[in-house]
């Protein structure tokens, strides 16, 4: 925990709210930090809710250039000795995530050894569906159990998945 001994200043406060008007206070770090905090919380809601692929890397990526040229504009300011300075660090963290950026490559089934009446059997529990993104070729894998991929009822998430349409996995049984 950090305590702060002083009274923030305006510069300080805004750099939590998303801008900075004293170009002294930059700092990376925050920005990077709230950046990554955005991603996380993106990529959580597309990976767990909405399972789909999200890739961190591109978004980090993203972050890392948009870092570098606010730094880049901030030097020609000093430069230039502008007092004030009109940045913007808007990224649509929404864009790294879908079917559409990725490509997929193929599941592996999960095997797990359980017991049963004192027997140990190894049975299927699910799959790990493996992504890889177009952008940057980094791999994503997202699990799911058996009874998530039974009830996938829609076609066009089922062929996104890698799975048969309903119709075809009922007629060979493997709904």
């Amino acid at each position: 925990m950090v305590d702060i001994f002083r009274p923030q200043t305006e510069s300080e406060k805004n750099l939590k709210t998303g801008g900075f008007k004293d170009r002294r206070y930059w700092r990376q770090s925050d920005i990077k930090h709230r950046a990554t905090k955005n991603m996380t919380e993106i990529a959580q809601e597309c990976i767990y809710k909405k399972r789909m692929p999200y890739c961190f890397k591109c978004a980090n990526d993203a972050v890392n250039e948009k870092v570098d040229e606010v730094e880049k504009e901030i030097k020609k300011a000093i430069l230039a000795k502008k007092e004030t300075l009109d940045l913007s660090l808007d990224i649509n963290y929404n864009s790294f995530g879908g079917f559409e950026n990725f490509e997929y490559v193929g599941d592996k089934e999960i095997i797990e050894t359980i017991r049963v009446a004192g027997i140990r059997e190894t049975t299927i529990t699910g799959k790990y569906k493996n992504y890889v993104c177009k952008k940057c070729h980094n791999t994503i894998r997202i699990q799911f159990d058996n009874r998530e991929l039974d009830n996938i009822t829609d076609n066009k998430k089922r062929e996104k998945l890698g799975e048969m349409p309903l119709e075809d996995a009922k007629k060979s049984g493997k709904s």
